[in-house]
């Protein structure tokens, strides 16, 4: 394959597994790999060492699996074989489950390997709730003691959390919220990775099959479900989820989304009240995402009908929908003569000039008048505005910049 057409060029995908060893009734893995399989230490190292003769210029290679550490033995045995045979890469345990076995012995010799970052399924620190969720791997482990010592081997971790898993009581989310507390000297080894679906069922997994057994109503769908009692609907989800992710940003964490609320938030909830057919409401969180976050030929559609369905009035607000409506289909006809192959594109590409952005970027560098020596912040200001437009001025940089911006093109 030729490498220079896909984004990341030094990074190479591979696994170590298919299926899982855990029976989550929210994830459809066992669907699709009913066992547990790995591949041995020596066959995933002498893949790396045949990828590498192919495509020496490859860095890093990532593990693209439901579980990367299913088998601790043959993932010792392939860290034993980099570090003997002097195979310098990065690669990362893309999914992992936090397990007894992970120490930190284990830790530095990944680390020495050339793992830095490792993603573990946490998704609430409460044991009981685990286990009757199928996620049993992790029953024997110390979950603390395990997150504890990755950041001190200094390895990267992202810890996914869900809400309102079936059955999730108030104080197993608070247990959520004291975990992060608990490690916020660990932070700077730390990625927290909050679902954004905060906890939804797929077609094929567990719960939609047979959804009565564990307390679950589908009437709303896989994204709106609420337990039996109505507590653990959408709404109460919605607000863990943003209750979290404000105090984890409050404590210096970083969050793999760099966002505390969803950027359709509004969108989401007028899909929720809709199929509350609480249409009122429905309408004023689509008006409001229309406003402030995407607005698509769907979401003006869903507005009008709205409209239709409260039998209200046509007034000026309808008809600037309306009008919206008809623009976006005019554009849509424009983009009938986009180019739609790559050849096209790339003719279409290679007419456009970038003199004026390169002439922009030439003034926006430009090297300003020295200020006078001064003890003053001011005046260290503008130092070390000079120094860094130095830089910039330079030409092989400026021609760097050129060809780098070219290429994205």
């Amino acid at each position: 394959f030729d490498l220079m057409s896909y984004f990341g060029v030094d990074v190479l995908p591979t696994y170590f597994s298919r299926g899982c060893i855990n029976k989550c009734i929210y994830c459809t893995e066992n669907k699709f790999f009913p066992g547990f399989r790995s591949r041995g230490g020596q066959r995933v190292f002498d893949e790396i060492v045949h990828q590498l003769s192919l495509y020496p210029k490859t860095q890093y290679f990532r593990m693209h699996d439901s579980i990367s550490n299913g088998n601790i033995r043959e993932l010792e045995k392939f860290c034993d074989l980099l570090i003997e045979n002097k195979v310098r890469i990065g690669f990362n345990l893309e999914n992992a489950v936090i397990r007894d076995e992970m120490n930190l012995n284990l830790y530095r010799k990944l680390k020495m390997a050339g793992c830095d970052i490792i993603g573990y399924g946490l998704e609430n620190p409460s044991k009981p709730l685990l286990r009757s969720l199928g996620k049993t791997t992790c029953s024997g482990a110390d979950f603390d003691k395990v997150i504890k010592e990755g950041a001190q081997a200094k390895i990267t971790m992202g810890i996914n959390m869900m809400f309102g898993l079936p059955g999730e009581s108030e104080s197993e989310y608070k247990s959520q919220l004291d975990f992060i507390k608990r490690h916020k000297d660990n932070k700077k080894y730390m990625v927290i990775n909050p679902a954004l679906n905060f906890c939804y069922f797929p077609q094929g997994c567990d719960v939609q099959n047979d959804p009565s057994m564990y307390g679950v109503d589908l009437s709303k769908g896989e994204l709106y479900w609420s337990d039996k009692s109505g507590s653990n609907d959408f709404l109460s989800r919605l607000d863990k989820f943003e209750r979290f992710c404000a105090l984890a940003d409050k404590l210096g964490y970083k969050n793999i989304f760099e966002i505390s609320r969803q950027i359709n938030r509004h969108e989401l909830l007028g899909s929720y009240y809709y199929k509350a057919k609480e249409y009122g409401l429905a309408l004023d969180y689509f008006k409001k995402s229309f406003e402030c976050e995407f607005a698509s030929m769907e979401l003006i559609d869903d507005i009008l009908a709205l409209y239709d369905k409260l039998s209200l009035s046509k007034n000026n607000e309808y008809e600037k929908f309306a009008v919206r409506r008809f623009n976006i289909v005019n554009n849509c006809r424009e983009w009938d003569n986009s180019p739609k192959t790559r050849q096209e594109l790339i003719k279409y590409l290679s007419g456009i000039s970038i003199e004026k952005a390169a002439s922009r970027f030439d003034r926006s560098t430009r090297l300003p008048l020295l200020p006078k020596p001064k003890l003053s912040i001011y005046f260290f200001k503008k130092i070390a505005k000079y120094l860094i437009l130095m830089v910039f001025n330079r030409n092989e940089t400026k021609k760097a910049f050129y060809a780098y911006t070219a290429k994205n093109l």
